[in-house]
C-alpha cells in the first residue's frame, strides 16, 4: 500500500486500476503510514470513505471494581441496575424530520427511475445518514463512558419483539388479513 502526504490536512493512497486517490487527514499520520491495507468504501448517500487497517493500541486503565447489569428498552434505551437511565437523543432535529416526511411523500408520487426520484432518493439518504451517523456517535460514547467506568458489564438478553405491543401471534394475525 502507498500514501503520500500532499500537506497537512490531505493525503493521497494509491488505489489499484485508480490510481491516486485524495482524502482527508483525520488520524495521525504515523498511524496511517503504518497501515496495513486500505478499504475505499461509497455510502448510499454518496460519501467515499478511506480505511485504514492497523493493530488497535492497548488502553491503559485502571480497575474500579465495578459491576453494573444492563437492561435495554424501547421508551429508556438503556437503564442500569445502579438506577440511572440513558436516553438516546433524536436524531434529527424537527426541521430535518418535517424536511425528510416531505421528500419521502414527495417521492411517493415521482415516477421511479426518473432523475427527479434519484435526486430526491439521495437527499433522502443524506437525512437518514446523518441520523445514523447521530445515533453511531451516541452509542460509542455511551459504551466508553460504561467501560471507563465499570469491570463487568452484564446484558439482559430479551427478545424486543415480545416486549412491543403488537407480539408475535398478533403480527401473524395482521398479515395474513
Amino acid at each position: 500500500m502507498s500514501v503520500r502526504r500532499v500537506n497537512r490536512k490531505w493525503g493521497q493512497v494509491f488505489v489499484p486500476k485508480c490510481g491516486w486517490v485524495k482524502f482527508r487527514v483525520t488520524r495521525e499520520w504515523s498511524d496511517i503510514e503504518t497501515a496495513s491495507s486500505a478499504r475505499v468504501t461509497l455510502d448510499h448517500s454518496g460519501r467515499w470513505f478511506v480505511s485504514f487497517t492497523r493493530l488497535a493500541p492497548q488502553i491503559e486503565r485502571k480497575s474500579t471494581g465495578a459491576i453494573v447489569g444492563i437492561d435495554m428498552g424501547i421508551a429508556i434505551t438503556v437503564a442500569t441496575s445502579e438506577g440511572k437511565s440513558l436516553k438516546a437523543p433524536k436524531s434529527l432535529t424537527k426541521g430535518q424530520r418535517q424536511r425528510k416526511r416531505r421528500l419521502q411523500r414527495r417521492l411517493a408520487r415521482q415516477v421511479k427511475g426518473s432523475n427527479r426520484y434519484r435526486v430526491t432518493k439521495l437527499a433522502i439518504a443524506k437525512l437518514a445518514a446523518k441520523e445514523v451517523d447521530r445515533r453511531k456517535d451516541w452509542i460509542e460514547w455511551t459504551t466508553t463512558d460504561l467501560v471507563r467506568d465499570y469491570d463487568l458489564i452484564s446484558l439482559e438478553d430479551l427478545k424486543i419483539t415480545n416486549m412491543t405491543k403488537c407480539q408475535g401471534n398478533q403480527r401473524q394475525a395482521w398479515q395474513e388479513r
